[in-house]
């Protein structure tokens, strides 16, 4: 049973962080410019110029524009217009038939920010402030998710300070500024760590429901939701507990599986993975250009490009310290440290050396074990000051649409 009390601190806490968050990128942006081109990576420099964005007009609009950067603008174009949306991009403007860029993007997220519009009409914005707007409260909804989901899967082990710790340590995490931002990372974790939990409780219809929908958030990791799924369904040998149970449990360990499949019969699917390879230049277990891609990242650490050294430090120290958080929880909670490193397998192999920082935010294995070493109050403070520090840097390069992950 969730206790009452902690959910209020979560909530509370989830409340105070947006408005720190939100306000303290508008403080930024008021307060200094940062030197542009950014020089992180070969490509960031033209990309990061005072007119990067000026033919991109869902990243001009005024309100909230600190919390729009990059992808953003695919979000908020499917959300307003649609997937054919004309003034975005196409992998070839020379082709009339070349698909948009927005066809690399799901459409859970935007959907979900669609109908929120609706009802976010009535504050009389544009259609891009409108969406907008849909789209950070759509993000700070799946965010409270995913605090509660994390809170519900530590709290067995380390009791409800854990637990709530667990979920505070998800906020202040370095790339935790993401989950207020018009990206999907609030929504998409927010499914998968509720999924685990209700999974944790042998609650298996509402398990498998939010574990389907992930596909339609981000196929590929959500696709690795089987492997908790599976885990547990051979562990208690679900087959064996009479026929209704072993119905609805082995549905459930299928949800993902007949999503996804469901996704790759759809015209979307196929647009998905033509934008993936010719434009994003990200696959599924592209080893060798992977290891290529990296060995560079590597290299970079001694190089004389020190914005490239400490964008490539973050991202070792991002995939060592969920590695370690595997290996922690592979004994006691092996659901957790299954679906972590599928997580940090899927996304170390995509081909491109970059995003780690961010994408394993849904590697909930690091938060179940972060929430125990902070049982010692001299690493909860300095894991605090330190993560919130790093927070801050990368929160303000991606306030100023400089390159984060």
């Amino acid at each position: 049973m969730v206790e009452k009390q902690s959910v209020r601190t979560i909530v509370l806490l989830w409340l105070v962080w947006a408005v720190i968050l939100i306000g303290f990128q508008q403080l930024v942006t008021a307060r200094f410019e940062l030197k542009r081109p950014d020089y992180t990576l070969s490509w960031t420099s033209s990309e990061t110029t005072a007119f990067s964005n000026q033919d991109q007009p869902y990243l001009m609009e005024p309100y909230l524009n600190t919390q729009v950067a990059w992808d953003s603008e695919f979000y908020l174009s499917i959300a307003s217009v649609g997937y054919d949306d004309p003034i975005v991009r196409t992998t070839n403007a020379k082709d009339p038939n070349a698909p948009s860029l927005n066809y690399a993007f799901m459409p859970l997220y935007p959907l979900c920010m669609r109908g929120l519009m609706v009802l976010l009409k009535v504050f009389g914005l544009s259609r891009i402030a409108t969406a907008t707007l849909a789209g950070v409260i759509v993000s700070l909804i799946g965010t409270l998710g995913a605090m509660l989901g994390i809170y519900s899967l530590s709290r067995a082990k380390w009791g409800e300070d854990g637990g709530i710790r667990a979920a505070f340590y998800l906020l202040i995490f370095p790339s935790g500024f993401i989950l207020a931002q018009v990206y999907t990372e609030g929504l998409f974790l927010g499914l998968v760590f509720l999924a685990l939990a209700f999974l944790n409780q042998r609650k298996w219809i509402p398990a498998g429901l939010l574990a389907a929908a992930t596909l339609w958030v981000r196929p590929g990791e959500g696709l690795l939701l089987v492997l908790p799924f599976a885990y547990i369904w051979f562990k208690e040998r679900c087959w064996k507990q009479g026929w209704l149970k072993s119905i609805v449990s082995t549905l459930a360990v299928l949800a993902p599986a007949l999503s996804y499949f469901a996704w790759t019969q759809t015209d979307l699917a196929r647009k998905f993975w033509q934008v993936e390879n010719t434009f994003f230049s990200r696959g599924i277990l592209k080893v060798a250009s992977s290891l290529n891609q990296w060995g560079a990242g590597f290299n970079a650490l001694f190089g004389d490009n020190p914005q490239a050294a400490v964008f490539y430090i973050i991202e070792f120290l991002t995939v060592l310290l969920v590695i370690v958080c595997i290996i922690k929880t592979w004994k006691e909670q092996r659901e957790l440290a299954l679906f972590s490193l599928g997580v940090l397998l899927l996304t170390y192999t995509s081909g491109v050396a970059q995003g780690m920082v961010r994408y394993l935010l849904a590697a909930p294995s690091i938060f179940f074990v972060l929430a125990g070493w902070g049982r010692k109050p001299a690493f909860d403070r300095a894991w605090s000051i330190a993560s919130s520090l790093l927070m801050a840097m990368l929160t303000i390069l991606f306030t100023f649409d400089f390159w984060v992950s």
